[in-house]
């Protein structure tokens, strides 16, 4: 009998009503099974998600928690700032300071890299997802984050809807100008989803249909996504990125 694995995408954000969440399941590289949805009110969105996500994951199933966010700070950053006093700097450059070593990988791969965690709001972000993975294990310390695909019960990875997207759509000209401007266009999203769906329509026959926000399709990109890392089609850092992925997180794709 083949395995089954839960996915859970989540595109994560402070207040609940900016966070999209979705579930399938993946089995003998098939989705199925689609929900999404996006989160309502003004109020913190760990409260929300984690007793949607615990819920989700209560099967016998492995489960793979796929993350819209930065799950770790840059390794300059950590060692910098205590050593610091006023009017003094650590690196030479702020990209340095302020972009790990998996934004810069990703921005050799794409020629984009995603928002700096340490120098833009995604900041608090990255304090959110810490603060729910926190919530999690409370729940259940079955929760890993992973540097390779060895199987465990409970995994959480770090995504980059983007870069997954623009990679299913062949990263050409097309598939940038898809991407441009759909987080804020209904029409152009709609056009994006559709794209995706018949890309991976040998994946995903069920692909959901509709997306009422921009938030709802990157939490299904975080499931597109997490079927990559399971089918080792992503890339895991190599020997020598490994102690800097432990420390940062490392982004699947």
């Amino acid at each position: 009998m083949k395995k089954t694995t839960k996915i859970i995408g989540v595109d994560l954000a402070t207040k609940a009503n900016k966070v999209g969440l979705a579930t399938a399941t993946f089995r003998a590289g098939r989705l199925r099974d689609w929900t999404v949805q996006c989160g309502k009110g003004n109020n913190d969105s760990v409260a929300w998600l984690a007793p949607l996500i615990t819920r989700a994951a209560s099967t016998d199933d492995d489960v793979v928690l796929a993350i819209d966010a930065p799950l770790g700070w840059p390794s300059a950053m950590q060692t910098g700032l205590p050593t610091r006093a006023g009017g003094t700097i650590s690196t030479p450059s702020a990209n340095q300071f302020f972009r790990r070593l998996t934004d810069r990988v990703v921005q050799q791969r794409l020629g984009k890299p995603p928002l700096d965690v340490g120098a833009d709001r995604i900041a608090r972000t990255a304090f959110t997802a810490l603060a729910l993975i926190a919530k999690l294990r409370e729940a259940d310390g079955a929760w890993l984050l992973p540097l390779d695909r060895e199987p465990a019960r409970r995994r959480i990875i770090e995504v980059y809807p983007y870069g997954t997207a623009l990679q299913l759509l062949g990263g050409g000209k097309e598939g940038k100008s898809l991407l441009k401007g759909y987080k804020n266009n209904d029409d152009k999203r709609e056009k994006l989803r559709q794209k995706l769906a018949d890309t991976v329509k040998p994946t995903a026959p069920t692909f959901p249909k509709k997306t009422a926000t921009d938030h709802e399709l990157d939490a299904l990109l975080c499931i597109l996504a997490a079927t990559h890392f399971l089918e080792d089609k992503a890339q895991a850092p190599s020997a020598d990125q490994r102690e800097a992925a432990q420390s940062e997180g490392w982004i699947w794709m």
